[in-house]
């Protein structure tokens, strides 16, 4: 949806533009609370140009540039897979993922881009799943977590690639 289109309706159509590109976004034809739609226009009278919104359902309300737009939305139940010795792999349906184990020493250097290597001992379960809001990690010799949103700004991650990649949860 174009900021332009938005703005230049009024507020009572503005309300209900965003709730048609909300329903029709997501398979559980959600709908904003007055909170919500209070939160989407003080956004939109801001001057900022990146920022997201969480919606009821999972989804993410988005606004990237002068567009509006809606991810995700309420995930099925995942896909589990027995990996390999004991570590099972869930993932969402739909998902193409592929794992495999290797203990050989040039292994990591083989890895095609995008792969993702991980060193598991013993019997474990990784659940790999979409970015949600809250989403923490406790860096190698930190004392406290991080949240996942700051420290993929913080490295440099345009907002629109921020949420697309898996995240890993052991």
């Amino acid at each position: 949806l174009s900021i332009d289109r938005l703005l230049s309706a009024p507020e009572m159509l503005q309300d209900d533009l965003v709730h048609t590109l909300v329903r029709a976004s997501t398979s559980t034809l959600a709908s904003l609370s007055q909170k919500t739609l209070r939160r989407v226009r003080a956004q939109l009278a801001r001057p900022t140009r990146e920022w997201t919104i969480e919606i009821s359902n999972g989804g993410t309300l988005r606004r990237t540039g002068d567009a509006l737009s809606v991810d995700g939305g309420a995930m099925t139940p995942a896909v589990v897979t027995e990996a390999f010795s004991g570590v099972r792999v869930s993932h969402p349906p739909g998902w193409a993922v592929r794992v495999g184990y290797s203990s050989a020493a040039g292994a990591l250097a083989e890895m095609p881009r995008g792969a993702m290597a991980l060193h598991l001992r013993g019997a474990r379960d990784l659940s790999l799943r979409e970015w949600r809001a809250g989403d923490q990690f406790r860096p190698q010799g930190a004392r406290s977590a991080l949240a996942l949103s700051h420290f993929l700004r913080d490295v440099g991650l345009p907002l629109d690639e921020r949420r697309r990649g898996p995240v890993g949860c052991l």
